[in-house]
């Protein structure tokens, strides 16, 4: 995992490969404990972690539920479960949630919820990382971290908020590919659309 502080906030970003070392490792210690029939991934992170846990743990039974509740970075709105997963994909089932992270754990919070009241048999939920400070701590994940962490899926978020913080294309390219580890053409376009916006 990489890691810079700009102007007083940590970021943080993980390789294509740290995504998948983390879902092994993740994979290994469900396996040892829980054997959901179920895998129910959260949108939109959750789904890419959704699928290669699936794979780890041979389930053939993946949904998706899709919430949101960040604005942008850092700036959070009420939880929105704006498409729920079919009750009858998840009545008298054993669901493993899935996300690739939790901040302060309301959106998991609400998603477990959701999912007993639908009559689940059993909910555990995994998560690659928490962050440290979060109310809700799930069942299974691999490590804590403060600041905020860009999966190599979250380009454009990246380079909007890196931008916003420096206000420079170039240094924003700097630290999106030398300190984060971006690769730069994914950043060169994504930066020039994002300078348009702003």
């Amino acid at each position: 995992m990489l890691s810079i502080e700009v102007e007083g906030t940590t970021y943080h970003s993980l390789s294509w490969t740290e995504v998948e070392d983390y879902t092994s490792d993740l994979a290994e210690k469900i396996h040892i404990i829980y054997q959901p029939s179920t895998l129910l991934a959260v949108m939109k992170g959750g789904a890419v972690v959704g699928v290669l846990m699936a794979d780890r743990l041979g389930v053939g039974r993946i949904y998706t539920v899709n919430v949101r509740s960040y604005v942008k970075v850092g700036a959070r709105g009420k939880v929105e479960v704006y498409q729920e997963p079919p009750r009858e994909c998840i009545e008298g089932k054993q669901i493993l949630t899935v996300d690739d992270i939790v901040d302060s754990g309301q959106s998991l919070s609400t998603i477990t919820q959701l999912i007993r009241r639908y009559g689940a048999k059993d909910v555990r939920s995994a998560v690659l990382l928490v962050k440290e400070g979060s109310r809700y701590i799930p069942d299974f994940f691999v490590q804590k971290v403060k600041g905020w962490v860009f999966y190599p899926w979250e380009v454009r978020e990246a380079c909007e908020e890196i931008y916003a913080k420096t206000g420079s294309i170039e240094e924003a390219q700097k630290i999106l590919t030398a300190d984060l580890g971006f690769k730069r053409k994914q950043i060169r376009m994504v930066l020039a659309k994002v300078k348009q916006v702003c």
